[in-house]
């Protein structure tokens, strides 16, 4: 009987050394303690952690995985500050309680501003064009019952007159892989980019509205990590321009006709794997898009494909390099003005052009960056408002910068005096980039190019939409 035993004695012990949840080289993690959060849902936040409750993971791993979740965290843009802690568990020494503390942010803002109607705001301080200024008003709200969707209810007035309403992010199961959007969008125009001229947009005015566009859209995102996303989207467009947009350029949108309705078909695959989306530091970005337009109406088919890279580094002692490359090529059956916008549009940016546009089909864009921080992230108490405790508390780092930015458009037949198409173009400089809470990046740049034009530019960005 007692040689019987030996052998599963044996077994017992050595499965027991082998079993990773005994291993000293690993920790269980036994309880997940929130704290901090009183209107997001539970498993809302606990679908964005790398690791649930139960899960083994190596201990030299355990710092890179926390920070990893307090990174997924503050990307959701519900919190202003997040702190994870790992905790000794006090009935098992092989294991782990994490401590997550939150601190929300302000979810409902009521809308009432006024909006630049140009491509950055520094064409618009070149322009003080104040006929181009829209006064919009309205309801933006987040994070809808604790289960972060978002809504955007508005009405512009002015330079863009139009509704527009957006209810997104929104996850019918807990776990967050399937998510549905829908947008409704209605704007009329007075005043429209119908042309370019010397490597700057042309705007038509008439008394009367020269454009009218509704767009209804319908979004669905699948998830299948937390760091990747497919999103497909189909868009109900109708858009009727007047006869004087025709009479500005004939080849607006390659048409003689004033009423266009269609379906845009956009499918985009994104995996961010940067640490902070506000201001990434470290990791990469790839996205890839494919969108194409079938008109209903008319004979019209279009189609583009989009490219966009980002990578970020440290290089030490306060030092980070950001570069970006955006790239895109299209094809269509008639030769439009709007189906040939390139750089200055969008994603395809540089620095120092921001008065100019390049047309073309196809395009790239390189933008590499040296960054160096200049003030630590420094947490600072305004005691302004205490009874609005989610405004009182900000963070703020500042970072100095060196740019050099390249790029080319093709263009088959571009416009006389439209000299950058076709042609390399480059531009450089330095500035100053100002991280703040809700999201805000504040930047001052000093740019030249290859024109000879240097100046300084101003810029606003900021997440929420």
């Amino acid at each position: 009987m007692k040689r019987s035993l030996l052998p599963l004695i044996i077994f017992l012990l050595t499965g027991s050394f082998w079993n990773p949840l005994f291993s000293q080289d690993n920790t269980c993690i036994s309880t997940i303690y929130l704290t901090g959060h009183r209107t997001t849902k539970d498993h809302v936040i606990l679908r964005e952690l790398p690791f649930k409750q139960g899960d083994s993971i190596k201990v030299q791993n355990l710092e890179k995985i926390l920070t990893e979740a307090k990174n997924n965290l503050i990307n959701l843009s519900l919190f202003n500050f997040v702190y994870v802690n790992p905790l000794p568990d006090p009935v098992d020494p092989h294991s782990t309680c994490i401590r997550i503390t939150l601190e929300e942010r302000w979810f409902v803002w009521p809308l009432f501003s006024l909006v630049f109607e140009e491509r950055n705001l520094s064409s618009w301080l070149d322009r003080w064009d104040f006929g181009r200024i829209s006064v919009e008003g309205g309801l933006s709200a987040y994070n809808i019952w604790g289960l972060n969707h978002k809504m955007a209810l508005s009405y512009k007035f002015g330079f863009r007159r139009g509704f527009k309403f957006i209810y997104d992010n929104i996850a019918p199961g807990p776990g967050g892989k399937h998510i549905l959007g829908l947008e409704v969008n209605i704007q009329n125009l007075g005043t429209e980019n119908y042309s370019t001229l010397n490597n700057k947009p042309l705007y038509g005015s008439t008394f009367s509205d020269i454009l009218k566009r509704k767009e209804f859209k319908a979004k669905y995102y699948y998830r299948p990590t937390l760091r990747r996303t497919h999103l497909l989207s189909i868009t109900y467009e109708y858009c009727r321009i007047s006869d004087s947009l025709l009479l500005f350029n004939r080849e607006y949108w390659g048409g003689e006709d004033t009423l266009r309705k269609g379906f845009l078909i956009d499918y985009s695959y994104t995996s961010d794997q940067r640490d902070n989306y506000q201001y990434p530091l470290r990791g990469y970005m790839l996205n890839g898009e494919l969108k194409g337009y079938k008109g209903i109406n008319n004979y019209v088919s279009y189609a583009q494909i989009t490219g966009r890279a980002q990578y970020f580094l440290p290089l030490g002692k306060r030092w980070y390099l950001a570069t970006a490359l955006t790239a895109g090529i299209s094809a269509t059956n008639t030769q439009g003005y709007i189906y040939n916008r390139a750089i200055g549009y969008k994603y395809a940016s540089m620095r120092g052009y921001e008065y100019y546009v390049i047309d073309g089909q196809h395009y790239f864009v390189f933008n590499p960056t040296l960054r160096y921080q200049i003030l630590p992230t420094k947490i600072i108490n305004l005691h302004l408002f205490p009874f609005l405790k989610k405004f009182n508390k900000m963070h703020l780092t500042i970072y100095g910068k060196s740019y050099f930015d390249t790029g080319y458009a093709y263009h088959p037949n571009p416009a006389p005096g439209n000299t950058l198409a076709n042609n390399f173009i480059y531009s450089g400089g330095l500035g100053i980039d100002l991280v703040t809470y809700y999201d805000i990046n504040l930047s001052l740049d000093y740019s030249f190019n290859q024109l000879g034009d240097s100046g300084f530019f101003f810029s606003i960005k900021s997440l929420i939409f």
